[in-house]
């Protein structure tokens, strides 16, 4: 089941991806910020919302029953936020060792996904 939508968030977002590093590479931040959270807003409004037309999801099951606790998820989104906000104020760009951390604290959550 987590596999599957794995397979499914990479596949959407590889050319997200892809148009990021471009505009990165331009030199256009505010294209990348423009991309990341037009994406996030598409896809709580259009495809949470489409699914949810075609089939209600249970959120007791999904809480509790779930690959993995929903609580664990937010833990690990608010820890995130909290570090990259951080991040952002203490300089004016984030360098290799701080992209690095926030990589490797995704990688974990991915890892734990898959095992429970």
């Amino acid at each position: 089941y987590s596999i599957s939508l794995s397979i499914v968030a990479l596949g959407t977002s590889l050319p997200e991806l892809a148009t990021s590093f471009v505009a990165i590479r331009k030199k256009e931040p505010s294209f990348v910020i423009g991309n990341i959270v037009g994406s996030n807003i598409i896809n709580i409004v259009l495809v949470l919302g489409a699914s949810i037309s075609i089939a209600p999801i249970n959120l007791d099951t999904i809480i509790w029953n779930g690959p993995m606790n929903v609580y664990v998820s937010i833990v690990f989104c608010l820890i995130l936020t909290v570090l990259l906000y951080w991040f952002c104020k203490t300089e004016s760009k984030l360098s290799r060792s701080e992209g690095l951390m926030l990589l490797s604290i995704y990688l974990i959550f991915i890892t734990l996904t898959f095992i429970y």
